[in-house]
């Protein structure tokens, strides 16, 4: 019986180590007219940040672990307006039709590397999934959109893949975590974050019945990646029990979650460690590297404003180290502050507004052509130095 029951603990943390949220809503929806992409990233690796890369022609940011493994990003954008993400699968394997047992496996952050070196358009995507040997060493939901209006869903395995064309969902989007439905209903993993999620977007659309979504990344983070909603439990966003935790079960937002990216248009913005301790902070490709510092490689392989949002996590929202005290989540912290200090969800709110009202006025400057391209560089280059002293006095009480 003892052997059972670690091989299952063993299978279960290995599900839940790679899993994540994802929404694409296509353009027609949206009020800019661009489509928009989220990414909630779980992972067993926990400490992520934003790196460059320029390969031929081709610029491009992306998310990656820290300790980096060269050739492998889990989301990015590149300098033709191509975006893509994925989501782990669990339900899709096929290669018991084609007689292999495949055992080189989980290269997802290989093929979005690649294809972020090489595509412009989501039609661009699927010949370069065409043109991959098989088997291709992947069981995943590919999410990817272009400059075009482009916003595809890629369910893909070893052999084969089924795409979903988001400009024709009847609502104007669509949501996947970590279940193709081109697979098992039966194994279908993230089912529940997968309700949570679909319920939250409908209301949204039912807000905007016959007009487009005027909501921006700020909504999505705050709604998705920092709200505690629970449709199985019925667990509405913002209820909080009296003793302020509850047990971390099937949340967006989870002990193991690492990062969180949107995408609209040319910006990429990137909330890096746990959602409720970190700050959105807007990246772009540009001419040259001008990443701000606070969200890339410190020059030790860390990230400044991952590796402070992790411990701002680990004292005050998970600090319990005895039995299973970890796997409790402490939302009353995160709603509403502990020892006098404000809530979490104030901190990062106080800074995300300076951020926003900031990097807004700019890039609306820059988008209405009132600036040149090299003028908006160099002052949002300016600009990104001042992100992590934003964030540090927005949390200056949680830091002490």
């Amino acid at each position: 019986m003892k052997k059972y029951a670690l091989l299952f603990a063993f299978f279960t943390y290995a599900i839940a180590s790679y899993a994540c949220t994802s929404i694409i809503i296509s353009g027609k929806r949206t009020a800019s007219g661009h489509p928009m992409m989220l990414k909630h990233r779980d992972t067993g690796n926990l400490d992520n940040r934003i790196q460059r890369y320029t390969v031929g022609d081709m610029s491009f940011i992306g998310l990656v672990n820290s300790d980096i493994q060269e050739g492998e990003v889990w989301t990015g954008t590149n300098s033709k307006g191509f975006s893509i993400m994925n989501t782990a699968v669990y339900n899709f394997n096929e290669d018991h039709l084609h007689g292999v047992k495949v055992t080189e496996m989980d290269r997802e952050g290989e093929v979005m590397f690649k294809a972020l070196a090489v595509c412009s358009t989501v039609q661009d995507f699927l010949h370069f999934l065409d043109t991959l040997p098989k088997p291709m060493g992947v069981e995943a939901n590919f999410g990817v959109i272009d400059a075009e209006g482009g916003a595809l869903y890629v369910e893909t395995n070893n052999w084969r893949y089924v795409v979903f064309d988001v400009n024709e969902e009847p609502e104007g989007y669509r949501v996947q975590t970590n279940f193709a439905f081109s697979g098992t209903v039966e194994e279908r993993m993230g089912y529940e974050r997968y309700l949570t999620t679909c319920a939250t977007m409908s209301e949204l659309s039912k807000q905007y019945e016959g007009r487009k979504f005027d909501v921006d990344h700020q909504w999505f983070f705050d709604h998705i990646s920092r709200s505690y909603r629970h449709e199985v439990l019925g667990m509405k966003e913002g209820d909080c029990p009296a003793s302020g935790k509850v047990v971390d079960q099937d949340f967006v937002p989870r002990r193991i979650t690492s990062a969180a990216c949107f995408y609209e248009g040319p910006v990429m913005w990137a909330l890096l460690a746990y959602p409720a301790c970190g700050v959105a902070i807007p990246a772009m490709v540009c001419d040259r590297d001008r990443l701000p510092a606070s969200i890339k490689n410190d020059g030790k392989g860390h990230c400044p404003i991952s590796d402070t949002a992790m411990r701002i996590k680990m004292r005050y929202v998970f600090p319990n180290r005895i039995s299973n005290g970890k796997y409790y989540v402490n939302l009353g912290t995160i709603m509403h502050g502990t020892d006098g200090k404000p809530s979490l969800l104030s901190c990062c709110h106080q800074a995300e507004t300076e951020i926003n009202a900031r990097f807004g006025a700019l890039y609306s400057q820059w988008t209405s052509r009132q600036i040149s391209d090299k003028s908006f560089y160099n002052q949002y280059e300016r600009m990104a130095a001042q992100f992590m002293g934003i964030y540090q006095r927005a949390f200056d009480t949680y830091l002490k």
